[in-house]
């Protein structure tokens, strides 16, 4: 998948399951697309959205 650096953070898209999940990492991460990583979400940081209703369920 996808590592944009956009300022001073990068976008990564993770994929989980069958799912696509973008998160916001700092620029100092290492990563490389097709690299296994763990991560960790901060519960007040998190948005969740249906693609098929496009609407924000968290």
């Amino acid at each position: 998948y996808v590592v944009e650096p956009l300022g001073t953070e990068l976008i990564v898209d993770l994929k989980v399951g069958d799912n696509l999940v973008k998160a916001k990492a700092s620029r100092e991460l290492v990563i490389h697309p097709g690299e296994t990583v763990w991560m960790a979400f901060k519960e007040d940081k998190i948005h969740i959205f249906d693609r098929k209703l496009e609407e924000a369920l968290v």
